[in-house]
């Protein structure tokens, strides 16, 4: 179930959730032009098409870039949603605090961290619609 939001439409439903508008006018028995109304609930159909998780997840920024041994990493996530993040680097939790629209953590590279790419993997859950995203990047 998807609770529509104020300016959601069939088209930007059906490509969020990777299935087409005939499929969510058809399981919603909607009329054909489709008209939504904030609040109303639509049942989502299964993907019709691969999604790409990572294709709305907010804007994340990672400081200093690339990390140094023995310094410490500044990530943060940009949104003015209200999410619920978690993630590791590497592997190693990230706690994340938030401030206003800004979500960011801190994470110590030890002095013999050998160099290299390192995986940054973060979900984000809005706490408003339980919408998730996910982002995984070197």
């Amino acid at each position: 179930m998807h609770p529509v939001r104020p300016g959601e439409t069939l088209p930007s439903l059906a490509f969020r959730y990777g299935t087409t508008v005939l499929a969510l006018r058809e399981l919603n028995g909607l009329h054909r032009l489709g008209l939504l109304v904030p609040g109303q609930e639509l049942i989502i159909p299964p993907p019709a098409v691969p999604t790409f998780e990572d294709r709305r997840f907010p804007p994340v920024s990672i400081r200093p870039a690339p990390g140094v041994q023995g310094q410490t990493i500044f990530v943060s996530v940009q949104s003015d949603d209200r999410l619920d993040l978690s993630g590791a680097l590497s592997d190693r939790p990230l706690s994340f605090v938030r401030e206003g629209e800004l979500y960011w953590a801190l994470l110590g590279l030890e002095a013999l961290t050998p160099p290299g790419a390192y995986l940054l993997d973060l979900l984000a859950v809005e706490s408003s619609t339980g919408d998730r995203s996910r982002c995984g990047k070197p």
